[in-house]
């Protein structure tokens, strides 16, 4: 059942969905209750706070598509080579970060 469930080819686009809601509602909070001139006024440069974003999803992206891995290596993909196929899921996890966040802005 887990073999076909993950052999649909929406189901990786699927598993990011939420992704891009959660980083366009972090960041559309934040701007709602003003936290960004908040931390402004604080000294903490727009930069800076756009890096944090970053670091934290492009993470959170690692430990996502490395378990995505081993479950499609593991019930789908069983012949592929581990590393490559996680970079694919990788590099698509972070275009999605970034397609979050053009949405939030």
């Amino acid at each position: 059942i887990a073999g076909q469930f993950l052999g649909n080819p929406f189901t990786m686009a699927l598993m990011f969905g939420p992704i891009v809601s959660s980083i366009a509602f972090y960041i559309s909070r934040e701007r709602q209750t003003r936290q960004r001139e908040l931390m402004r006024m604080m000294g903490l440069s727009d930069s800076a706070l756009t890096w944090s974003w970053l670091i934290m999803f492009v993470g959170l992206n690692f430990f996502i598509t490395f378990f995505m891995n081993i479950l499609f290596i593991v019930f789908l993909l069983k012949n592929s080579n581990f590393f490559y196929f996680w970079m694919a899921l990788w590099w698509f996890a972070n275009s999605v970060v970034s397609l979050g966040m053009l949405v939030a802005s």
